[in-house]
């Protein structure tokens, strides 16, 4: 599953060049991951994104948590994360990246 997670400070917390990192994404139904790869940098600034892909053929999940640090301080909690448009279950291997490039 290919997940790409915009960075946006809606609450003008942190400044424009303030480091925002995803440090690590899971499953929020307590299922696992058999392995998360990040597509290039895990940390950007506001406005930048991250893309992370979620490699498990047989259980793409809706339900997600995303822990992330800013300006290299961990937060307190995860940020939980849903969307309809994730088929829960496959089988025919739609949840998995594009191959490497050669």
């Amino acid at each position: 599953m290919k997940l790409v997670i915009d960075i946006t400070d809606t609450g003008n917390c942190v400044g424009a060049t303030t480091e925002i990192c995803i440090d690590n994404v899971t499953l929020g139904n307590n299922g696992t991951i058999s392995d998360v790869v990040f597509d290039g940098d895990q940390c950007t600034t506001e406005g930048g994104s991250v893309t992370v892909y979620l490699l498990d053929v047989s259980n793409c999940t809706v339900n997600l948590l995303v822990f992330y640090s800013v300006g290299g301080v961990p937060a307190a909690a995860p940020v939980p994360l849903q969307s309809g448009n994730i088929p829960s279950g496959n089988t025919d291997a739609a949840c998995q990246p594009p191959p490497p490039p050669a």
